[in-house]
């Protein structure tokens, strides 16, 4: 008998809405399943995942939290709250901080800071990159260059000249002389995740300028990269607040011919020489990877002093990390080995990570009887182009899975990618055909006897495209703070016999658990199967996301 630990990515629980993409699709075997099954919700945002009190959730914290079976506190709260954050030159070191940046940088002229430049608090924090200034500031450095990598996925996808507005005005009036424009491109090239290398490529073209072209031919040779686009370039000194208006322009034009921040053509203005120190900014490791293999092969001759937010988990020997995440090594994936269970792990590659180094953790650790299965996402522009996405193969490999292994561990993609587009009738598109996917996996577990418990990472689809806000017509396409579903699948299923399961489990490894809150919010909710949920059948959100692998491992 398997079970099956499936997590609907970008999946909330909203009432139903012009903008609900999940309550306006045709989703009956999810509705089904609302109406004859015990279920809650779990809140997937601010300290419940372990972040600062107001943050929406997102799908590296949302993993390691519903892998992690406690509470996983993150790191970019850990950046943020650190005593050193200003990285004032010879104070004591926190326990959080391996080192002061800033006394690295005390005898360079110039240092680069790249990263991605979003008020999202994702992969990046805008108060990181204040912090960073002010550090260089500290170390007698003459010239910041912001290279920026811009949102609209995580944030309005239209929000890039507001965000840098609103930054320069938070940079210390007597530092802002000394911050300038290196280049500008979207995050779909820098940050890409998925081995699409020549977006990489073009995107650190307009990092290190038009040189990186010519000399790099063993760098296009390592990725395979045959065909490429190269990068433009202005050779222009503009600090920040005096290229307002060159910024303003090149973006307007990209608008003009629907290209909107996620996609912004990559656009160089100071490049990085060599011997320049590098500060990458970003404290999320999955859409860093590929940008640092490629930067660590172009650093071979250790040219570049190379600082990072965090332990990419790559390259270690040619960057030096800051901060360091602390694995969670007592993990879903760990007790089952400890248990002798057998696990598989699938999803497509846009969420590979997701259900390997974050729900392990935040560590490439297999464990003994683990098996990995990916699946190659779509190599398209935008998810909305083809929004089944590639859900009918990861379902597929559950289904044959079952009976074959204790646990899957099941990523479906769908909500949260085809939600970042911002286009609901794709939104609708891609739910109906996840939810097709649904009824056939459904169909394989009630044959075979085998459970499953469904959940979500945090909130997206339930909310997407275009609304006004105060006047403004504005697009969403980043994750908002819904309570998730969890959904118990099981047709022997014995409330009090799972709740003393919990118990042994949670005393015999010392896990704290709130036992009387789980009876009290684990429930049968008899909800219409012909409408979507009203306000009053969805339930408050009083368990933290973790709980989810809890009960999922207990079953």
């Amino acid at each position: 008998m398997t079970t099956v630990y499936c997590i609907f990515d970008g999946f909330g629980l909203q009432e139903k809405t012009p903008n609900n993409c999940i309550a306006l699709a045709n989703m009956p075997n999810f509705r089904n399943l609302l109406k004859n099954n015990y279920w809650t919700t779990l809140n997937a945002d601010g300290t419940m995942v372990g972040q600062e009190e107001g943050l929406v959730g997102n799908s590296e914290v949302g993993h390691m939290n519903l892998g992690g079976l406690q509470l996983v506190s993150q790191l970019s709260y850990q950046i943020t709250k650190s005593s050193e954050f200003n990285f004032q030159l010879n104070k004591k070191i926190s326990n959080d901080q391996l080192f002061d940046p800033a006394d690295k940088l005390k005898d360079s002229n110039t240092v680069h800071l790249v990263g991605l430049f979003s008020t999202g608090t994702i992969h990046s924090d805008l108060r990181h990159w204040i912090g960073a200034i002010n550090s260089a500031q500290v170390a007698g450095v003459e010239k910041v260059v912001c290279h920026l990598i811009t949102d609209g996925r995580d944030s309005d996808r239209k929000s890039a000249v507001q965000t840098l507005e609103d930054f320069i005005s938070t940079i210390p009036v007597e530092t802002r002389s000394k911050v300038f424009l290196g280049s500008i491109g979207g995050r779909a090239y820098a940050m890409d995740r998925d081995n699409n290398f020549e977006k990489v490529y073009y995107g650190l073209q307009s990092m290190f300028g038009s040189s990186l072209v010519y000399n790099t031919e063993q760098l296009r040779e390592i990725y395979s990269i045959n065909d490429y686009k190269t990068a433009k370039f202005i050779d222009q000194e503009l600090t920040l607040q005096e290229s307002l208006s060159e910024v303003k322009t090149l973006i307007e034009e990209n608008y003009s011919r629907g290209i909107y921040d996620e996609f912004i053509e990559p656009t160089g203005f100071k490049s990085i020489n060599e011997q320049e120190p590098i500060w990458l900014i970003n404290f999320r490791a999955d859409r860093m990877r590929q940008m640092v293999k490629m930067v660590c092969d172009y650093n071979h001759k250790d040219q570049h002093l190379i600082l990072a937010m965090n332990d990419y988990g790559v390259g270690e020997q040619v960057y030096q990390y800051i901060f360091k995440s602390n694995p969670i090594k007592n993990n879903f994936a760990y007790y089952a080995q400890i248990e002798g269970k057998t696990q598989l792990h699938t999803a497509e590659t846009e969420k590979y990570n997701h259900v390997t180094y974050f729900f392990n953790g935040g560590q490439d650790v297999k464990q003994g009887h683990e098996v990995w299965t990916l699946i190659p996402s779509n190599k398209v522009t935008n998810h909305s182009e083809k929004p089944e996405m590639k859900a009918a193969e990861v379902n597929q490999i559950v289904i044959d899975s079952l009976g074959k292994y204790d646990y899957i561990v099941v990523n479906f993609a769908n909500p949260d990618m085809v939600g970042h587009c911002g286009d609901i009738q794709a939104g609708i598109k891609s739910m109906e055909f996840l939810d097709q996917e649904l009824g056939k996996l459904l169909s394989a577990i009630n044959a075979g006897g085998h459970k499953m418990v469904l959940t979500a990472d945090h909130g997206n689809m339930e909310f997407v495209g275009g609304y006004t806000l105060n006047g403004k017509e504005l697009t969403d396409t980043e994750h908002n703070p819904s309570p998730v579903p969890m959904i118990i699948i099981d047709s022997s299923f014995d409330k009090a016999k799972l709740i003393r399961k919990i118990e042994l489990f949670c005393t015999k490894n010392q896990i704290g658990v709130d036992i009387d809150l789980l009876k009290k919010v684990l429930i049968q909710n008899n909800v219409m199967e012909d409408v979507w949920l009203d306000k009053s059948e969805i339930p408050k959100p009083e368990l933290p996301l973790w709980y989810a692998g809890l009960i999922a491992f207990c079953l």
